[in-house]
Parts: structure tokens; C-alpha cells; sequence
């Protein structure tokens, strides 16, 4: 994981005494799709969900506007949360109780 992350350019990694990990970028440049595509590859990007091959823009399937507006999403999710957003939300408190 540390490898993938660096070979994406995310995180700097140092061998040896005083060695180890930091973040190549402040926090508030790196997004949640940045990661995941580093750690998984390329995600919903042209790919048929039928068939999984490359799907044109213009494909005729009949998911293929369906799928089309879910993968938006997904990459418009993704891309807008960053690491620092995630830090911020890991020190919210997070209200256990709830309407029964």
C-alpha cells in the first residue's frame, strides 16, 4: 500500500534511522479518488458494467446513461473529499443514540 501510494505521488517514504512515511502533499490536495485509484487503479472510467470493456460515450446499452450518472458521482464524491476533510470529520463526535 505504501509503495502504490508512492509511486501516485501521495506519500514520501524514507528508509533507514529516522526513516519513514509523510505525505507528499498537504492534506487539503490529496483526494479520497486520488487514493483509492492509487491503491485500486482507475475506477469506473470507461468500463461497460456488462461487459467490461471500454465503453464509447455513445454506447447504445441500456444502462449506459444510467451507469453514466452513477459513475459522475461516484468520481464527483470522490474527487471533492480530501484527506483533510476526512480528519476533520474522524474528530466530529458521531452521536451513538437514535430514533427507535
Amino acid at each position: 500500500m505504501v509503495a502504490d501510494l508512492g509511486r501516485a505521488g501521495l506519500l514520501i517514504n524514507r528508509s533507514g534511522a529516522g526513516g519513514g512515511c509523510r505525505l507528499a502533499l498537504p492534506p487539503d490536495e490529496i483526494s479520497a479518488l486520488e487514493v483509492v485509484e492509487a491503491l485500486e487503479g482507475p475506477i469506473l472510467r470507461d468500463v461497460c458494467v456488462l461487459d467490461r470493456r471500454r465503453c464509447p460515450d455513445d454506447g447504445n446499452c441500456g444502462l449506459h446513461d444510467s451507469w453514466a450518472r452513477v459513475r459522475s458521482a461516484v468520481l464527483e464524491a470522490l474527487g471533492s473529499v480530501t484527506l483533510a476533510d476526512l480528519q476533520r470529520a474522524d474528530r466530529t463526535p458521531v452521536s451513538r443514540g437514535g430514533a427507535r
